[in-house]
């Protein structure tokens, strides 16, 4: 699993991590985003330094840069598209278009 590390290495992973959660957010095109949203792309880079610094572990560290980098990712703009594979699927509401029947 996870090796025991010692304050040095655990200082940069630490920092390792903190440079690429602010890689990540500060690769948001701000002006997708309004004031409130700004703040809270803000605040979930700053919880998330915040419980980078508080891990004391490999794991504990890793689980909260992608944690982080995750609280990005939820901070989006509305009308974006999930891709899956090569299909882009809009975060709309599914609506029926068809129903399947038994052949008799």
């Amino acid at each position: 699993m996870f090796e025991t590390l010692d304050e040095e290495a655990i200082t940069k992973l630490k920092n390792a991590a903190i440079a690429v959660v602010e890689s990540a957010f500060n690769a948001c095109d701000k002006s997708k985003y309004d004031e409130a949203g700004i703040a809270k792309l803000e605040d979930a880079l700053k919880s998330g330094k915040d419980a980078i610094n508080a891990a004391t572990t490999e794991a504990a560290i890793k689980d909260a840069r992608d944690k982080a980098i995750s609280q990005r990712k939820g901070r989006a703009g509305s009308r974006k598209s999930i891709t899956t594979g090569s299909i882009k699927l809009p975060k709309t509401p599914a609506r029926q278009i068809g129903t399947v029947g038994k052949s008799a």
